[in-house]
Order: structure tokens, then sequence, then C-alpha cells
């Protein structure tokens, strides 16, 4: 996970102008999911990191699971599909699961 910006802290750092969810909405995280996580980026000035989603596969408590759903453009330790484990904290955006 280090090859993770933690969102927490980021938004600790300047709660204006990085905006994290809720903790209410951190908890609903559920499999079946997508989060945004940003990326670190070493290799190229001026990107702080690239923000791309994961599809949630498992949840347990505040440790997650899930897939890379994009092709990262800037960092190269991931592809489409690597698995990732990352906790709540590095989640800067949710999209629900649709039910029906």
């Amino acid at each position: 996970m280090q090859y993770l910006v933690n969102a927490q802290e980021r938004h600790q750092e300047n709660p204006q102008s990085f905006q994290v969810p809720a903790k209410e909405e951190l908890v609903t995280i559920k499999p079946g999911d997508f989060v945004k996580l940003i990326f670190t980026v070493q290799h190229v000035p001026n990107i702080n990191g690239e923000r791309m989603w994961v599809f949630v596969t498992r949840v347990n408590k505040n440790k997650l699971e899930g897939t890379l759903d994009n092709n990262p453009e800037f960092v190269d330790y991931v592809d489409y599909g690597s698995k990732i484990s990352f906790t709540k904290d590095h989640v800067i955006q949710i999209h629900k699961r649709q039910e029906h």
C-alpha cells in the first residue's frame, strides 16, 4: 500500500481543497462498488499521483481488495486488472453498485 496516497492524511493537510468521502459513506463500501484511489508517480515531474478506479472484490472491516479498472498512463507498476489491496483511508471517491 506504500504506492497509494493516504487520502485522509491529504485531506487533513488541505481540508478545503482536497475532499474525501465522509466516514459514514466509507463504511458502506461493499463488493461490486467502485472506488477511486491515487497511485503514486515517482518518475514524472509535476504529477502528484494518478487517480484510478478500482472494482471492489472484498471488504474485511477497514481492509479492502479489488482489481484495477483503468489503464494507467503514468504508473508503471500496475496494469488493468491488477489486484490491489488498500484501506478505506486511501479512498477519494465512491461509485456505488446499482442494485435492481
